[in-house]
């Protein structure tokens, strides 16, 4: 075949070759190697064989290959509901996203309505999970995901029920979702005293109103116009009228009652 002038003869030898060998192993495994037809092994036996075919990819396909056949064998172990193979795979395909939303999906699944212990449990190992594959995949603090804020803001609940407030602040403080302002603010009012002196004061969400100058300024307007403050007294003083004629109107009514009875 080296000699051959024909430069088609090794291909057509191949494929003849693996058109008729009855081994599956050459049928469908060596075959998708050598063809570099990577997709074709995801069709075969992956929930056992699936570490198998991550050495075929590392030894025969460039890195963007790999990456993307990791993420492609990830989907398919996921669909066979095979978690951790798939988180696994997700991690060598370096798909933050697809990791962190199958742990959180687990996570909610799994949350029972009559033990809050093993949730706050499960809450834990989840943040702790999603930190350190933070870590693996290099995901930066200044990068957005919102499964990911939603795990962290959970977790400063969490922290907070346990009077870890400081630590609970510490870790708001990083979340970028808009929601957390109210939260932060708090925190921050109830342990300014314990964090760091270069800690900033966030940014309030509520606006603020001088109540004590709007009280100032009615004042001043009384000041200035006495008939004002006439015409609040004589009010004052027909109510107070009004509520002694009823008083005594009620006395007689039940001097009244008592004579009859």
């Amino acid at each position: 075949m080296i000699a051959s002038a024909d430069p088609e003869l090794f291909l057509k030898v191949k494929s003849n070759y693996l058109s008729k060998n009855k081994d599956l192993f050459i049928k469908n495994i060596f075959s998708a190697i050598i063809n570099k037809n990577f997709e074709q092994l995801l069709e075969h036996n992956i929930i056992k064989e699936w570490k198998e075919y991550v050495l075929y990819a590392l030894t025969y396909l460039k890195n963007t290959e790999f990456l993307q056949f990791a993420v492609q064998m990830g989907k398919k172990l996921q669909s066979s509901h095979d978690t951790p193979s798939a988180i696994i795979c997700f991690i060598l395909g370096r798909d933050y996203a697809s990791c962190i939303s199958l742990l959180h999906e687990n996570y909610v699944n799994s949350i029972s309505h009559d033990n809050q212990a093993l949730n706050e449990f499960a809450l834990q190992e989840l943040f702790e999970e999603v930190s350190l594959i933070r870590t693996i995949l290099e995901f930066g603090e200044n990068q957005f995901h919102q499964e990911t804020e939603t795990i962290m803001v959970d977790y400063c609940n969490l922290l907070i029920k346990q009077n870890l407030t400081v630590e609970a602040y510490k870790y708001l403080s990083k979340v970028k979702t808009s929601g957390k302002a109210v939260l932060l603010e708090r925190l921050y009012e109830h342990c300014s005293n314990k964090l760091a002196g270069n800690t900033v004061k966030p940014i309030s969400p509520f606006e603020h109103v001088n109540v004590k100058k709007l009280v100032v300024k009615n004042k001043q307007e009384e000041r200035k116009n006495p008939q004002l403050i006439t015409n609040k007294n004589m009010v004052i003083y027909i109510i107070n009228m009004i509520f002694r004629k009823l008083v005594i109107i009620l006395f007689q009514i039940l001097d009244l009652v008592i004579l009859i009875l």
